[in-house]
């Protein structure tokens, strides 16, 4: 018994012991890794104004991973940061702390486009490294050109913008220029309703076009068009007593909106025919008017929160609908004409002009007493020009029969132009309007009725001021009667004011943008990092895998990853992680909800996008693995002297070599000559 326990416990201080050597064995072969690990760190200026930079921090991995609370053991951190082919880093930029079974390094530098940074550390049982290329997401730093498949749409939660994209893509770089297109159809929505005022426009667009230029990271120019068709509902309120409805069918749509020199200007051209409604006027209305517009153009420019062009242009005809004794009839407009035109903040162009007659007939009373009224309109001519009346004509004429007969009529005109004093003796341009009405009985029905008919005369002389701008107009009202005449001089009139010129309203109040900012054109696993280049759209990324993927043909390594939105909103894709694509999405889903505009007067916008490579145009090597190595030709005298031979007499000779490149991507040829003392030679 005594034998067996020793044998047993001899045996099992073995087995302990080598399951420490096995462990010791195994933490003597740890390995590390350094991963990005770029944050966003905050700043606040002297006068309050929030500014955003990246954390420069990486982070050192190890495997197996340290246990029970222990940390490496750091020798030595070795950091290059260069930038235009110098080490901008000093001793006092960089700093490292063992925690938490890793090592972190902080670099008070921040990366820029075109860096190249190399990190390595050193601790008692391990060691690693990592070089970085810097470029801006999505931009391989790499000359090439690539296209690629992409549909997204944008849209306000509350419906007010909306447009969708799908179409063909096409990207370029040269040198720190990097150009970026796209092309397609899609559809577009934008609500500028405020109240009943104001306009909705909805597009089918033929051609959507987005162009953006990038030097380095910097965005310095956009330009996004639009042509299409579709419809346009528009609303006019210039006073609380009248407004005006136009549905127009748009033939001919253009919307530009583009950026340059940090300047936004956006420009909107309509043109088209539809209906025209004023004062509520329908074919079942018993008032206003609605007609059929033969010309419709709208047209705005805003630059910079300015509208430096507001024109607008209708010409239509309409039936004017009017009431009278429960009954309603209407007349004919042959012409109306609006036109008002404001450019850099001035009006330069009013014009109104409603012009018609007609006849009209209708029962005034189809009860005790029976009334029929007939009647012409032979003349209605209402016009102003530059933003004053010079025409204010309307006359009726008409009679009535049936249990009662007699005739009517209405005569207004403006029958002097001149100057007038107010009620507080002040002198004002001013038209005198006639504005005479008449009654004349001929008969009255038998027997006893509820009202009398009575013959009635009114002659009233109005004095307005001609500025429809102004409010109060009427400066004086002169009352003829039989026995003389009365004068009423208004308070507070006119009120003088100026014409408010259309402000401007952004069709979009943010760039048509994604996601952007400086990141490493290669990827391992575990990076993270957060662009911040965009403020309205910032995304922390995370690479989860790295695998092998297909690129138009091309065996490249891909990086996948997923990253979140500061709302929690979600994007994911993969990019091409070698070569001189590296850098480059190659796939990408968006799903972004956001807010848009000044804390406390923001809209949400909600943006969906799909997009990959479809094409890579250049170059035609993408990866070390596809390329084929420079030989010598398979010719007789590949690599020969054209003399002949080398001469040592002081004679030329000219060295010539014959490659075979079958990528047709050689980039420099050279010659080592050590051996007879003329070293490396580069060949011409």
């Amino acid at each position: 018994m005594t034998k067996r326990l020793t044998s047993f416990f001899v045996c099992s201080v073995m087995l302990i012991s080598m399951l420490n050597l096995a462990a010791a064995d195994d933490e003597s072969h740890r390995s590390c890794r350094i991963l990005v690990d770029w944050d966003e760190e905050i700043s606040v200026s002297e006068g309050g104004e929030y500014d955003s930079s990246i954390l420069h921090r990486y982070r050192t991995v190890f495997d197996p991973p340290f246990s029970n609370g222990s940390s490496p053991i750091v020798s030595e951190v070795a950091v290059n940061h260069i930038r235009n082919g110098a080490n901008i880093l000093t001793t006092m930029d960089v700093s490292s702390i063992s925690a938490g079974g890793e090592v972190d390094v902080t670099l008070t530098t921040t990366p820029e486009f075109g860096d190249a940074i190399s990190i390595s550390v050193t601790t008692t049982d391990s060691s690693c490294s990592r070089a970085l290329e810097i470029t801006n997401w999505n931009q391989p730093i790499m000359d090439h050109e690539v296209t690629r498949e992409t549909d997204w749409s944008m849209s306000g939660v509350d419906g007010s913008q909306g447009i969708s994209f799908d179409g063909r893509g096409w990207q370029k770089r040269t040198g720190e220029v990097l150009e970026s297109n796209e092309l397609g159809n899609g559809s577009l929505f934008l609500d500028f309703l405020n109240g009943t005022e104001g306009a909705i426009i909805s597009l089918d667009l033929d051609s959507i076009w987005l162009n953006e230029t990038y030097f380095s990271t910097d965005l310095i120019q956009q330009d996004f068009e639009m042509l299409g068709s579709g419809w346009i509902s528009l609303g006019v309120n210039p006073d609380p007593d009248s407004n005006a409805q136009i549905q127009a069918d748009i033939d001919d749509a253009r919307v530009l909106r583009s950026f340059s020199d940090g300047k936004i200007t956006e420009r909107i051209s309509l043109g088209g025919t539809g209906w025209i409604s004023l004062n509520e006027g329908s074919n079942d209305s018993e008032q206003g008017a609605f007609g059929q517009i033969e010309l419709f153009h709208y047209e705005i420019w805003d630059e910079n929160g300015f509208r430096r062009l507001y024109d607008v242009q209708l010409e239509a005809n309409a039936s004017v609908r009017l009431s009278a004794a429960g009954d309603g009839f209407s007349f004919d407009l042959d012409e109306l004409i609006f036109r008002e035109k404001w450019e850099e903040g001035v009006r330069t162009d009013q014009f109104t002009r409603l012009y018609g007659s007609g006849d009209f007939d209708f029962v005034a009373s189809d009860e005790y007493p029976y009334i029929e009224v007939n009647g012409t309109i032979p003349i209605f001519h209402l016009q102003s020009e530059g933003g004053e009346t010079i025409t204010d004509t309307v006359i009726v004429d008409g009679t009535y029969n049936g249990d009662a007969s007699g005739s009517f009529g209405q005569v207004r005109e403006i029958v002097e132009s001149g100057v007038f004093s107010n009620s507080s003796g002040t002198l004002f341009e001013a038209n005198k309007i006639r504005n005479e009405y008449w009654l004349n009985v001929s008969t009255t029905p038998l027997g006893p009725i509820e009202q009398e008919i009575e013959a009635e005369h009114n002659l009233t002389y109005e004095y307005v001021v001609p500025q429809e701008d102004w409010a109060n107009r009427t400066i004086r009202l002169t009352y003829v009667e039989d026995n003389g005449t009365e004068e009423e001089l208004p308070e507070n009139s006119p009120v003088i004011l100026q014409a408010d010129a259309p402000d401007a309203q952004s069709i979009f109040s943010n760039h048509i943008s994604r996601e952007t900012g400086l990141c490493p054109s290669v990827f391992d696993i575990g990076d993270q990092l957060k662009l911040i280049g965009n403020k309205n759209l910032k995304l922390h990324i995370h690479v989860s895998e790295i695998e092998e993927g297909i690129v138009d043909g091309h065996a490249v390594e891909i990086a996948i990853w997923n990253g979140t939105y500061a709302d929690l909103s979600l994007a994911s894709g993969s990019t091409i992680n070698e070569g001189v694509l590296s850098g480059l999405l190659d796939k990408v889903t968006r799903q972004v909800s956001m807010g848009i505009g000044e804390i406390g007067n923001q809209q949400e916008i909600s943006f969906i996008e799909n997009q990959f490579v479809d094409r890579v145009l250049s170059p035609s090597v993408i990866s070390s693995s596809e390329n084929t190595p420079l030989a010598l030709a398979d010719v007789p005298n590949a690599f020969a002297f054209r003399e002949g031979i080398l001469t040592t007499e002081g004679g030329l000779a000219h060295l010539e070599v014959d490659i075979f490149d079958f990528d047709t991507d050689a980039i420099s040829i050279s010659v080592d000559l050590s051996e007879i003392g003329l070293g490396v030679i580069p060949l011409s």
